[in-house]
């Protein structure tokens, strides 16, 4: 192969680099896994709130009520990871069962930004970008931001966004934190993150989906950059730091069926912890759990 070939095939393979690169990195910020919240039965939920391991072994977990505004606040279950947690809401009215949402992260101040300029024109319209904000004793001020789909189906059980904490609001509520210090990563965030405790961060999570919130959420993963792959019946969307696995919605199957964890290097004993009939917590011997939901 002469030089002048050799220079040729090198220039091709830069291009064809930076042209992948560009497609699977629209945009400078990596778009990592926030959280997951979903609803479960009353059952589940009691159990999972009454549970001395959860709170002893596993993980920090806590209930408060949250008011965002003068005109939203509710009720959830907090279980913390390291950079990312579970948001659990009990619903008794049978039409909430299932639903879940899954909340994508971006560390970066102006990331939200930069992500939405990134969607092409023919799906911009389907995006809106939101600013969340929330009451103090000072008053009231942006707490996070966030994009989401605006696509919407009578029948979809998920609910997607990315949200970016407002900086001034990680100042106000780490005051003893050096300002020098300050920034709007989810490890920040999640603060009172317990070492000590088993869970370390989702890792891996399992939805099942009808076919709309999975063309939506297929939509999302390539607006993301994430890597799309199909196995057998299964679809996989893999990003920073997390793995994301979609299968057909089923009667007891339906949005978050089953999440997985890394754990830390506390010591403890493979098992299997049930959660009234619907949930149970399995803990791998290779410093993995999953959690399942019949939900």
């Amino acid at each position: 192969m002469t030089k002048y070939k050799v220079i040729g095939l090198i220039i091709f393979l830069l291009f064809f680099y930076c042209q992948k690169f560009a497609v699977s990195n629209p945009h400078k910020s990596p778009i990592y896994l926030n959280h997951v919240l979903f609803t479960v039965d009353d059952t589940t939920f009691f159990t999972i709130n009454n549970s001395d391991f959860l709170r002893d072994i596993f993980a920090s977990i806590r209930t408060p009520t949250t008011q965002s505004d003068n005109s939203k606040s509710w009720l959830a279950t907090y279980i913390s990871g390291q950079n990312t947690y579970i948001e659990l809401f009990n619903k008794s009215n049978e039409k909430n069962q299932g639903f879940s949402g899954v909340a994508f992260g971006i560390e970066t101040v102006g990331g939200v930004d930069s992500l939405y300029r990134s969607i092409p024109d023919s799906d911009s319209s389907n995006f809106v970008k939101i600013v969340m904000p929330r009451n103090f004793e000072t008053g009231q001020s942006p707490w996070f931001y966030y994009l989401t789909s605006t696509l919407e189906d009578s029948s979809s059980s998920l609910h997607t966004f990315v949200m970016e904490y407002d900086f001034e609001y990680m100042k106000y509520i780490f005051p003893d934190i050096d300002p020098e210090e300050i920034n709007i990563t989810r490890k920040l965030y999640n603060n009172s993150y317990r070492d000590d405790l088993l869970l370390k961060d989702i890792i891996e999570l399992e939805l099942a989906l009808n076919k709309f919130d999975t063309n939506k959420l297929l939509k999302d993963f390539k607006i993301y950059g994430y890597q799309i792959k199909h196995k057998g019946k299964l679809t996989i969307g893999t990003g920073p730091d997390i793995k994301i696995i979609i299968r057909t919605k089923s009667e007891l199957k339906s949005g978050i069926c089953r999440i997985k964890f890394s754990l830390t290097d506390k010591q403890y004993e493979p098992q299997t912890i049930l959660f009234g009939h619907k949930s149970k917590l399995i803990l791998n011997r290779d410093r993995t759990a999953e959690w399942h939901f019949d939900i």
